[in-house]
């Protein structure tokens, strides 16, 4: 097979390893950013003729400080926004499978469990890879029937096993509700984050008198001082606050593996990670679903399929048992 990759990335060079020691082609655009001499001809005929491009990061964002300029916004984010953007949209009009490579996703649990503070500081380091993928909606990720993945991540930090395997919810049934905003300039959210928060509050309050806090993302501008709730300092970890709260509730936001590894009832959009957990309702916030330890877990393993370390994503197998079966002809 031949896969053509756009742009380089540490993530997509990882593939590129595996591709080439499988036996497999592919077709390099190394593209960098404020590079303005985008796909020739040749690049437009191996993308047609490929079987599968590859790129890494999200799509379709909005907001402003996401849209590139020749000389007011030369931002890598802006210019990956629209490169992005443009190659997605061409995959689809012409039926081109697109493997998309992100960040991690399951593994950020081990937060929970380590002095670090950012999944980055992490290791070994995970990466997401899904096909076609899940910006305003799901992707296709590489499912397999074992937990052998599940079990690898847990050995990394073994206090995590009892949770991960034997969930508890442990969530305060007198506390408040926490809203958990993503960044303004996320792409992957189903509205904007202003509007989410604001029509959320609306929401709630129509169907519950609990108390509603927000805990803004640490890097927003976004003001919700004027909604009438109480605003959760940024400095605070969720875990920081996990014994105060009922329910959290999120858009598409990776906290949801936080979340749920603490214990805490998750509302989130139909976009969500959290989906198959069954909370998608805001009008259901006092009834929520709380998952048994085996639905939980099966949970755990479907999504340790999501994600990948670096070591496996050199590996000759991930093109051909997990890309090649598992995405492309699964």
């Amino acid at each position: 097979m031949r896969f053509v990759s756009v742009a380089s990335t540490k993530a997509l060079n990882y593939l590129k390893t595996a591709i080439t020691t499988s036996g497999h082609q592919f077709y390099d655009i190394p593209l960098v950013p404020q590079n303005t001499n985008l796909l020739n001809f040749i690049d437009l005929y191996e993308i047609n003729n490929c079987d599968a491009v590859m790129l890494f990061g999200t799509w379709g964002s909005d907001f402003d400080k996401r849209q590139w300029h020749p000389t007011n916004n030369l931002r890598r984010q802006a210019w990956l926004n629209d490169l992005n953007t443009l190659i997605a949209n061409y995959c689809k009009s012409i039926n081109k499978p697109l493997i998309v490579m992100e960040t991690s996703t399951l593994s950020r649990i081990r937060l929970l469990y380590s002095r670090n503070t950012h999944w980055k500081l992490l290791h070994p380091r995970y990466y997401r890879v899904g096909l076609n993928h899940w910006t305003y909606g799901m992707g296709k990720f590489c499912k397999e029937n074992n937990s052998k993945r599940l079990e690898y991540l847990i050995r990394q930090f073994p206090g995590m096993k009892e949770q991960v395997l034997r969930h508890k919810w442990t969530n305060n049934k007198d506390g408040y509700i926490l809203l958990l905003p993503g960044l303004e300039n996320d792409p992957t959210s189903s509205m904007p984050v202003d509007q989410f928060v604001r029509k959320t509050v609306e929401d709630i309050k129509k169907i519950t008198d609990r108390k509603i806090c927000i805990k803004p993302h640490p890097f927003t501008s976004l003001d919700f001082s004027d909604l009438g709730v109480e605003i959760i300092d940024k400095e605070r970890t969720i875990q920081d606050v996990s014994p105060e709260v009922y329910c959290c509730v999120i858009d598409s936001s990776t906290s949801i593996f936080e979340i749920i590894t603490l214990g805490i009832p998750c509302i989130t959009s139909t976009n969500s990670f959290g989906t198959p957990l069954k909370n998608t309702e805001i009008n259901k916030i006092e009834n929520l679903y709380y998952a048994d330890e085996k639905e939980v877990k099966n949970w755990y393993i479907d999504m340790s399929h999501t994600e990948f370390t670096t070591d496996l994503l050199q590996h000759p197998n991930m093109i051909t048992k997990w890309i090649i079966k598992g995405l492309l002809n699964g």
